[in-house]
């Protein structure tokens, strides 16, 4: 059985561009041996674009992610910055300095994770677009 802790995004993105392969040269296969017909070949690309596109708008919100954190975080950090300017005693000092790294490893934490979805579906899309265009070629020589 699959766990949350075993799906990570980095294996959700590999999940999809397999699909997308799969989908991309399904088509073909399915134009050049079933259909018969090699303007077929490039359905499975198409879906495999549209599959990719799926996942990039109902993907998590990273800009607008990382746009919340630099904004309210921002105000946060400044209001804390001032109070830690106003207190002699050094008192809240630590709890700021956490909170600081944690906006910090929040924004880091966030762009690994769009750099991971950037890669893969644009290797899908890619893929998918290739065999969109080009399906009909390749099925056709199985033809």
């Amino acid at each position: 059985m699959i766990t949350k802790a075993w799906w990570t995004t980095r294996r959700r993105f590999i999940a999809v561009a397999v699909v997308a392969t799969l989908l991309s040269v399904g088509g073909i296969l399915i134009a050049a041996l079933w259909s018969k017909d090699a303007g077929d070949g490039g359905r499975g690309g198409a879906l495999a674009v549209a599959l990719s596109f799926l996942v990039l708008f109902l993907s998590r919100a990273y800009g607008s992610q990382a746009y919340t954190i630099l904004t309210e975080g921002a105000s946060d950090l400044e209001n804390a910055l001032t109070q830690l300017r106003d207190d002699r005693a050094g008192k809240s000092k630590p709890a700021y300095e956490a909170k600081v790294d944690a906006l910090v490893t929040k924004a880091d934490i966030e762009a690994t994770a769009q750099s991971t979805q950037n890669r893969y579906l644009a290797f899908s899309s890619v893929v998918g677009t290739i065999a969109w265009g080009f399906g009909d070629t390749a099925a056709g020589w199985f033809l």
